[in-house]
């Protein structure tokens, strides 16, 4: 189980890699494009559009031509399996503003 303080951590990277997405992918390393392949191609294409195109949940919806609620579903879980796969990476290219 994780500890408060792992879970603050992982939040804190995690927000600083959805506020400045173009940041971390400058330097895509092959951990970065595993984790992306790791994501069903509708997470990643979801995440992509949302958090490099910046596009809104019903642009996203009509892009994809599915429903908003499954565009948030999406991007939700693939939220929840990049914060899990990138916090280590994050803290070791110095991304983590600790």
């Amino acid at each position: 189980m994780e500890s408060l303080v792992e879970i603050f951590e992982q939040e804190t990277v995690y927000l600083n890699i959805i506020e400045e997405p173009e940041k971390i992918f400058e330097t895509v390393s092959d951990k970065m494009k595993k984790s992306l392949s790791m994501l069903s191609s509708i997470e990643r294409s979801v995440f992509l559009l949302r958090s490099i195109e910046q596009l809104s949940y019903k642009e996203i919806s009509g892009v994809l031509k599915i429903p908003i609620g499954t565009v948030m579903s999406h991007l939700s879980r693939a939220r929840v399996k990049l914060r899990r796969l990138l916090c280590d990476y994050a803290n070791e290219t110095g991304f983590s503003k600790k």
